[in-house]
């Protein structure tokens, strides 16, 4: 069972995740880290820091004819770390961004936004924090920030403008403290069963393909689906046989990491099959379905 580590822990591993990747951007090292084939969890940081280090001892940086080489690659590192730092949960620079984007959105998007924030928040930690997926204690910290600045703009003038500021953070807050509750409610267990937004009659689920299944069975948010049984069941829904196939879907696809990571023609083709399956959902299932379409094509853009 994989840990969930205190605050304290995730931000030592904030920061040592943005120097890692500051690394990576400075010395143009292939492939990015968020890139098809790049390490994920320790293993990105064993082999940032074996490219690192491989690059002192060619360039020789222990050298004192060197030192001036040497202090200038340190520095850029320094800098581009600041840079991602902002977009990495749980760093010092990643709390601005974060209020930045709530006090700049309009109230009734407050929701949209959260809820965005929190899908890319799971996806970190996933990947790179070797935690549980977003709880509680990510909630508060959240709120936490949210909270110090409207401290922050209260010390200030007031104006228009810095009250509307404040009206969006507290809308901000409580969407969070809504999402916290939901984190804190038992989930039910309908391991066997797929349910459908379309309609109670399960008929209404045929007509999808086996890795379909497993996707809407992953967004529902059901229990770890480990049982051959449970998945020939819920093949059966679908009028269609084999368990086995859905288990295979299933664990190829049951992580957000695993989903985005896809590449190639297996990007259109999974947009293709979250798209069909996102009718059957609802509430925060369909919504964090439709984030990660979105995350989709804009990989597909941008590998033309």
């Amino acid at each position: 069972m994989r840990e969930n580590p205190g605050v304290a822990v995730k931000v030592s591993r904030a920061l040592k995740l943005a120097r890692n990747r500051a690394i990576m951007d400075v010395l143009q090292i292939k492939p990015g880290p968020f890139e098809p084939g790049c390490p994920q969890g320790e293993e990105f940081e064993k082999y940032v820091q074996a490219k690192y280090k491989e690059h002192f001892s060619q360039q020789a940086f222990d050298k004192p004819e060197n030192e001036g080489r040497r202090d200038a690659f340190l520095e850029a590192v320094a800098l581009q770390e600041k840079h991602r730092g902002a977009f990495i949960i749980y760093h010092p620079h990643h709390a601005a961004t974060w209020q930045e984007k709530i006090e700049t959105t309009p109230l009734y998007r407050i929701g949209e936004r959260v809820d965005k924030s929190i899908y890319l928040f799971t996806y970190e930690m996933e990947n790179h924090f070797g935690a549980v997926s977003f709880n509680t204690q990510d909630v508060r910290y959240l709120a936490g920030i949210l909270q110090e600045r409207i401290y922050e703009l209260k010390k200030g003038e007031s104006s228009d403008e810095v009250e509307e500021k404040i009206s969006r953070l507290n809308a901000g807050i409580v969407e969070l403290r809504e999402r916290e509750q939901r984190l804190n409610e038992a989930p039910t267990d309908h391991s066997n069963t797929l349910i459908s937004q379309k309609g109670q009659d399960t008929d209404n689920l045929r007509g999808l393909s086996l890795r379909q299944v497993a996707l809407l069975y992953i967004y529902q948010e059901r229990p770890k689906l480990e049982s051959l049984v449970t998945a020939r069941r819920l093949a059966e829904q679908a009028g269609l046989k084999s368990g086995a196939l859905v288990l295979k879907h299933y664990s190829r696809l049951k992580t957000i990491s695993e989903r985005i990571r896809v590449d190639g023609r297996q990007t259109k083709h999974l947009i293709n099959d979250i798209e069909t399956v996102i009718p059957y959902l609802s509430g925060n299932q369909k919504k964090a379905a439709e984030n990660e379409v979105f995350i989709l094509r804009g990989k597909k853009v941008n590998l033309g």
